[in-house]
């Protein structure tokens, strides 16, 4: 057997493994693309979550006792609320930088 035809099989299994990892990293690429621009979205989402926090701390200043307990349960709401967003932005950051990770080893 001549000694090109016994390169071209594993040359043809290594161009194949070379094709199937490439998919994988543009859909890792793909995948951190989403991911991304969803925490830009739930940044947003906090920064406007925590104005209004500070607006309603802010009414809750100049309002009558009544209106004051209704505006310290809607402050705990916002402040849970924000503790959630928080949160969700932790995990994705963490998810985010595993698959940096795994696609920095990749590449």
């Amino acid at each position: 057997m001549p000694r090109g035809n016994r390169l071209t099989r594993p040359f043809k299994e290594l161009n194949d493994e070379l094709n199937k990892l490439k998919k994988i990293v543009w859909n890792f690429k793909k995948t951190i693309s989403a991911l991304q621009s969803k925490v830009d979205i739930l940044n947003k989402e906090i920064k406007i979550i925590k104005e209004k926090q500070v607006f309603v701390s802010e009414v809750s200043s100049y309002t009558s006792c009544e209106n004051k307990k209704e505006n310290i349960f809607k402050c705990e709401d916002l402040h849970n609320t924000l503790a959630k967003f928080t949160m969700g932005r932790d995990k994705l950051d963490i998810i985010l930088r595993n698959q940096m990770e795994t696609y920095n080893k990749a590449g």
